[in-house]
């Protein structure tokens, strides 16, 4: 039996699914749990080099041999549950759950989003910006407190679009529920722990903090859901 967990950079998909995989120790994944996270918060999670999906983890298409391996894991008695980032249609006819947020922790979201893969962002940036685009004039310019700015503005363009479509998925996780009501349900037993500590690291990056990151992605998240211009919502952040 497979099923996906599915779901959008920063929302705290490696934790929730390595607090379940704590508690189930006879579902099989293609990462590994963990209870690790770096100074951005990050759950260290590694990927599961031994499962036959491990590509699965970062993937968004899939070939025929990945295909047939579903297939066949389908018909054994093991439960695995598969991390996956990929919105495909090759996911329509399979078990999914995705983990939902709403607009209220947008600014999280976001924000966990730029920085828990920061370094890794930049570089894509680099190498893929167009010479005209406003964030390769940033890169060159070498203003680190601008270009994140933007490129947060442009990443919570991208959740609160995201927050909107995932409106129709009917098999769900809400990161809402999951952040804020410490007996949640998600349809497994989990490990406690692991969620306690998750929030506690993350605290300080959660709406209504003091943090100054944290004040910076709430003043920009409600000038995306107001439907304002970067350069409108920078005059606030002045």
């Amino acid at each position: 039996m497979i099923t996906f967990l599915r779901w959008h950079s920063g929302y705290g998909g490696d934790t929730i699914l390595s607090s379940i995989l704590s508690q189930n120790p006879d579902i099989k994944s293609n990462i590994l749990p963990s209870t690790m996270f770096d100074t951005n918060a990050r759950n260290l999670a590694p990927g599961n080099a031994s499962h036959p999906l491990r590509s699965f983890t970062s993937k968004r298409k899939f070939n025929d041999y990945e295909r047939n391996t579903i297939e066949t894991l389908k018909l054994t008695d093991t439960r695995h549950i598969i991390k996956t980032h990929s919105y495909d249609t090759f996911f329509d006819i399979h078990d999914v759950i995705d983990i939902v947020s709403t607009d209220s922790l947008l600014p999280f979201t976001s924000l966990a989003c730029l920085r828990k893969p920061y370094d890794a962002t930049v570089e894509k940036l680099r190498e893929f910006a167009r010479p005209d685009d406003p964030l390769h004039l940033l890169l060159k310019a070498d203003d680190k407190k601008e270009l994140d700015r933007y490129m947060l503005f442009m990443v919570t363009l991208d959740h609160f679009s995201h927050n909107k479509s995932s409106k129709k998925f009917t098999n769900t996780i809400k990161l809402d529920d999951w952040v804020y009501n410490s007996k949640c349900h998600i349809g497994f037993t989990y490990d406690t722990e692991i969620r306690d500590k998750w929030i506690e690291a993350n605290t300080k990056f959660f709406p209504g903090s003091s943090h100054p990151d944290a004040i910076m992605s709430d003043i920009i998240s409600k000038g995306v859901i107001e439907g304002l211009s970067y350069s409108s919502i920078r005059k606030r952040l002045l």
